[in-house]
């Protein structure tokens, strides 16, 4: 058992933090869920793709493991189809189910890209570089993928007909946090955000700068509409402000300060139709600071005029998945929580014990909140799909460690890495 303070003082504030402090217990669950895998896999699912579309049925997924493992289910049965032998973590999947079976491409944090497909894998990119692959982009429309990586120094390959070309070298000299490719022409063009806030666009095979860095800030999320001659960037930041981008007219606008002062950790974004100069609507799920004490797991609307919170920050956890039904009015929005901070200590067996909160699959709907799944462990890989029938989403969510488990006992707690799925 480990000890995080010495004297009773400490022991006896920490305490009466908890009992001030402690959320209360959620309601209990209303969509039965499956379990789709037990949980012996020897690491957390931190990646799903899901076949089946149609919220009926039944579906298929291929998960990635952090180790390095693939893991695919044919809606009923489980089959490996790549071990940890790659001594890598995946940092980035991206599937193709159009084919039947799926075809796969991953990027690893020793910089390696590999493609999966017909049962065998091959390597498009070698662990050469040993910096990992960040950020990736496919493009699944032509007999073998084309493949945009951004590389956590800030370079940026491109693979196309079997070779790679470098777009960027490490002159940036930050690693791309945030990467968006419009496909649709023979030369791709693309948005780049990078870890020191800037921003940065690729057309006719040359970069221009759109945003310099003085936002002193690095972009978390980015959303790009590529309908028009000139991109439209939605950008959230880690100091938690969101910023739009016009390129008609060729301006930024701070659509949200730093008030939430909570890093900005998903987004969604519903582009207007038409001439381009109306303000897009915006979902944003916030993550958490260091101060364990503060408000976390706040979810924020913008209707293109003025901001609503869709939820508090009593979660006390970050908003770590999310997936977003428009809708005429205000918007339906699906949420799993992470990693959860702890924020106080209970006594058991006369020794100080972490203590994690409820871990929620929530569903926004009818402005009111649905919970979905409560479970003790965060939310590690969610998949979810909104169904027109007007069934609930189809929800595909898996479980990572429980943290208190592993920081008192060395060990992942009883639910980890279990996947769900609430069945049709």
């Amino acid at each position: 058992m480990k000890f995080l303070f010495s004297s009773a003082l400490s022991l006896a504030l920490i305490s009466n933090a908890y009992m001030e402090s402690t959320p209360p217990t959620p309601p209990s669950p209303t969509a039965p869920f499956t379990l789709l895998h037990d949980g012996s896999f020897n690491s957390e699912v931190i990646n799903v793709s899901v076949k089946n579309t149609t919220c009926s049925g039944t579906i298929s997924l291929v998960a990635a493991l952090r180790d390095g493992a693939i893991e695919y289910y044919d809606g009923a049965n489980w089959q490996q189809l790549h071990n940890d032998s790659w001594a890598a973590s995946i940092t980035q999947m991206n599937v193709n189910w159009s084919a039947g079976t799926p075809q796969i491409v991953v990027g690893l944090s020793t910089g390696a890209v590999e493609y999966y497909q017909n049962g065998a894998w091959s390597e498009l990119l070698n662990n050469s570089s040993a910096i990992p692959v960040i950020q990736m982009s496919v493009d699944w429309s032509h007999s073998t993928p084309r493949v945009i990586i951004g590389l956590a120094s800030g370079q940026i390959e491109y693979y196309v007909g079997g070779t790679w070309t470098q777009l960027q070298s490490t002159i940036w000299d930050s690693p791309i946090t945030q990467i968006n490719v419009d496909w649709s022409h023979t030369n791709p063009r693309i948005i780049a955000a990078l870890g020191t806030g800037n921003v940065e666009y690729y057309t006719a095979g040359a970069w221009s700068e759109i945003r310099n860095y003085s936002w002193d800030s690095p972009v978390t999320q980015m959303a790009v509409d590529w309908s028009h001659d000139a991109p439209r960037v939605v950008v959230g930041l880690g100091m938690g402000s969101i910023e739009y981008y016009n390129g008609g007219l060729g301006t930024w606008t701070e659509l949200q300060t730093n008030v939430w002062n909570r890093p900005v950790q998903q987004l969604a974004v519903n582009w207007p139709t038409g001439n381009g100069n109306q303000f897009p609507s915006i979902v944003v799920g916030l993550g958490n600071n260091n101060d364990t004490m503060g408000p976390s797991g706040l979810v924020e609307y913008y209707d293109g005029h003025s901001w609503n919170q869709l939820h508090d920050g009593s979660w006390r956890a970050p908003i770590s998945h999310m997936a977003v039904q428009w809708t005429s009015g205000t918007p339906n929005v699906l949420v799993g929580l992470g990693l959860y901070l702890t924020i106080g200590y209970e006594w058991i067996t006369g020794s100080p014990i972490a203590v994690e909160n409820k871990t929620l699959v929530a569903l926004f709907t009818n402005n009111a909140w649905i919970i979905q799944a409560a479970e003790n462990n965060p939310v590690s890989a969610m998949n979810a799909v909104f169904c027109s029938s007007g069934l609930p989403p189809s929800i595909v969510f898996a479980l990572g460690p429980n943290q208190a488990d592993l920081f008192n006992f060395e060990q992942a707690g009883p639910d980890a890495f279990k996947i769900f799925w609430n069945s049709k």
